[in-house]
């Protein structure tokens, strides 16, 4: 009797041990499943403008997250195939030691790729992703900034929420104004705009050397973007004496991407691209990278010879194919 029982423990200990090993191996299967399919789940924050410590493009995409959490309920993906990121981890800088393919957010070590197309290729596959998610933001922003607009011009009243998102977007892309009328619509749409992804892989290919610059490494920034308060990037070697300006500093590669985008949509050195875009959306055109880039004569100091380049660029990696009301 008593081996019996020992036997029947023995059993259900043994039944228990396999159920729990197959929920076990089904769970890791899931992830694995779940990171190989590209997707991933990007955390969002809770709280919004009172975060202390956050730079000017940090605080952007914070609320640009809160945005997505409050007024859509789409979910953040990163498009990436298996095979775009397998290629990525290949050159990841910190290899992954948990054992799941994740799509790689940090720069990869473009100096290690000796071959130019492979370079090249590494280096669009990562970087189209990050340029679209934010894309991909914005234009849930513009869509439903379109709708209200078209409430508003057919008389109806705008609720709270409503008036409390475009107060918000209004803060976020610096538009002064007293009250949400037509014109802060107006304002607000010449701004909440997508910028083309060739437009932005070719100017961080041109600005970062292909990933390789000492300011893509150490402070995230494939666009040459400058700020101006000491200690907020990298002093860059051969600053002109009496010059105060840095090289902005960022803790990811996307919030890089972040900076690059508002700064085109906000600064007024770069009204003249605004104009441009808008024009193309009244003509019911592709936005351009190649048309668009006439805009950036402020952005380097070669004015002319560097929107050549970067056109030039665009064409010669075939970042893009625009309609004939693109016009160009």
């Amino acid at each position: 009797m008593t081996i019996v029982k020992s036997d029947a423990w023995l059993l259900l200990a043994l039944v228990i041990a396999i159920v729990t090993s197959s929920y076990a191996g089904s769970k890791s299967f899931l992830s694995q499943e779940q990171a190989l399919s590209g997707k991933r789940q990007v955390s969002q924050p809770q709280s919004s403008i009172s975060l202390p410590g956050l730079s000017r493009p940090q605080w952007v995409l914070n609320q640009w997250l809160v945005n997505r959490n409050r007024y859509s309920t789409l979910q953040s993906e990163t498009a990436m195939t298996t095979m775009v990121m397998i290629r990525l981890a290949k050159y990841r800088v910190n290899t992954p030691t948990t054992g799941t393919m994740e799509p790689a957010l940090e720069l990869p070590n473009f100096t290690a790729i000796s071959n130019p197309q492979d370079k090249k290729q590494v280096f669009f596959e990562f970087m189209a992703p990050l340029v679209e998610k934010v894309n991909k933001g914005i234009s849930q922003d513009r869509a439903l900034l379109l709708h209200l607009q078209t409430k508003m011009l057919e008389g109806q009243d705008l609720n709270a929420h409503q008036r409390g998102f475009l107060n918000q977007l209004a803060e976020i892309y610096d538009i002064s104004r007293t009250t949400i009328d037509e014109q802060t619509m107006a304002d607000l749409l010449h701004r909440v705009d997508e910028i083309p992804t060739s437009l932005a892989l070719a100017q961080s290919a041109n600005e970062s050397g292909w990933g390789t610059s000492r300011f893509a490494k150490k402070a995230n920034n494939l666009f040459g973007i400058w700020c101006f308060k000491v200690g907020c990037g990298i002093v860059p070697s051969g600053r002109p004496e009496g010059k105060t300006y840095e090289v902005a500093k960022y803790q990811s590669v996307q919030d890089g991407v972040v900076a690059y985008i508002h700064n085109l949509n906000t600064n007024s050195a770069y009204a003249d691209l605004r104009d441009r875009r808008a024009q193309l959306r009244a003509d019911q055109g592709d936005l351009c990278g190649k048309q668009l880039a006439e805009g950036l004569l402020k952005y380097s100091i070669r004015r002319e010879g560097y929107v050549k380049e970067i056109q030039d660029m665009i064409r010669h990696n075939n970042l893009e194919q625009c309609s004939a009301n693109g016009k160009v």
